[in-house]
């Protein structure tokens, strides 16, 4: 899932059907001049270039991360 939250950060995270584990996540930070779109677009691009199919992306902006989500 590629979501972008309310505390000024963009995350992506990783989690398998075949697997109970929490999903692994991602955070990165944003600045105000960075194009939420555009990113997302390039990591749209990435996983799809590692062949990753089953992409989500959060409509709206979430709030922050999940305890159950570990960030990295």
């Amino acid at each position: 899932m590629i979501s972008a939250h309310d505390d000024a950060g963009i995350r992506v995270s990783f989690s398998s059907r075949f697997d109970d584990a929490p999903a692994e996540g991602f955070r990165w930070s944003l600045d105000p001049p960075d194009d939420i779109d555009r990113i997302v677009g390039s990591v749209t691009s990435l996983l799809a270039e590692c062949r990753v199919t089953d992409v989500h992306v959060a409509a709206a902006a979430l709030r922050r991360y999940s305890q159950s989500l570990r960030l990295r």
